[in-house]
């Protein structure tokens, strides 16, 4: 199976007040996922692939995270999906490795990254969708949907998902639609290096606290 497990544990000098906040966040696995890959590019608009820009931000959250010490899965660190070349249906088989990846190897959280399209031009931000039942999950979109709204001074609130990943996986997590491509005001955010930096840093802190707070 083609995905990229990076394992970091580093020590980091911490004083007695910080170690607790330190160790409940740094045990923890978490599962990046930037969604589609390869043929399947996602949504387009106007030249601007999701599944690029899903990638670049997927692994600007991996090196956040390791710079800080915690463990991090990624489902893919290039352009490619997760099927294999003789697969009978490509789609089918990237979305049940993507969820192997998250139930067997137990990660603590999971977030799929994700752009949408949408005929109304004028429709943008971000958008948090979490599973259906599952308390943690919600908890989890509630801080993350906060943290990107102040990117688009937006007032989105949370959703419950209908998504493969979400209904088929038996670990926390999110999907994060994170931004819309037929907007042109997200578009040109999205397409930006620095905003993608901002977006990985929300999800980031949006981690941090979710663990402190659960």
């Amino acid at each position: 199976m083609r995905f990229l497990i990076v394992l970091c544990l580093l020590l980091s000098g911490c004083s007695l007040n910080e170690s607790s906040e330190v160790n409940s966040v740094i045990a923890k696995v978490i599962l990046v996922d930037p969604g589609h890959g390869g043929l399947d590019n996602g949504a387009s608009y106007d030249g601007v692939m999701e599944d690029d820009i899903n990638l670049k931000v997927g692994l600007l959250l991996q090196q956040i995270l390791l710079e800080n010490n915690m463990i991090c899965l990624i489902s893919r660190n290039g352009d490619y999906d997760l099927s294999s070349l003789n697969a009978s249906n490509h789609k089918a088989q990237d979305l049940k490795r993507r969820v192997s990846i998250a139930n067997d190897n137990k990660v603590d959280l999971f977030v799929s990254l994700h752009l949408n399209v949408y005929l109304d031009s004028s429709v943008s931000g971000a958008q948090v969708f979490y599973q259906k039942g599952n308390n943690k999950s919600k908890l989890f979109a509630s801080v993350l949907q906060d943290e990107v709204n102040t990117l688009y001074d937006k007032k989105r609130k949370i959703k419950e998902g209908d998504f493969y990943l979400l209904n088929n996986s038996s670990r926390d997590g999110v999907l994060i639609e994170m931004g819309f491509l037929s907007s042109f005001s997200d578009r040109q955010k999205l397409v930006d290096e620095n905003f993608q930096l901002e977006l990985a840093k929300a999800i980031f802190k949006s981690i941090k606290s979710y663990f402190l707070l659960s």
